[in-house]
């Protein structure tokens, strides 16, 4: 009939429509590749960041519990030091009232009170 496209021109026109639908197809499945490698990559990088968070956060407790331990130590020391050397003074303000009363208050109390404020 006079409306019928003539068959190269047909043929044509259905090459076209067939690399139209084969690309759309193409690209869709390409996009859901991506988007499943995207994923891929996402997850394994938040698992790495997470995994190297959870090193650091490690490594960072154990310097501060070492800090903590040798502050203590320091603060023990400290202490027992100073905790000796009041009882040294302790002995000596007592050393120097004995000698006071024994001298009922001569030269020697002072002498033992001088002593004892030197320690």
């Amino acid at each position: 009939g006079p409306d019928e496209a003539p068959p190269r021109a047909w043929a044509s026109e259905l090459e076209a429509e067939l690399t139209c639908r084969l690309t759309s197809f193409l690209e869709a499945r390409l996009q859901r590749a991506v988007s499943a490698v995207t994923a891929h990559l996402d997850s394994s990088l938040e698992r790495r960041v997470r995994e190297s968070h959870d090193g650091l956060a490690e490594r960072l407790e154990d310097v501060v519990a070492a800090h903590v331990d040798r502050a203590c130590a320091t603060v023990a020391r400290d202490a027992q030091e100073a905790a000796s050397k009041t009882a040294q003074a302790i002995e000596g303000v007592l050393a120097a009232a004995s000698a006071a009363s024994a001298s009922n208050g001569t030269g020697a109390a002072a002498a033992a009170a001088e002593a004892a404020a030197r320690r």
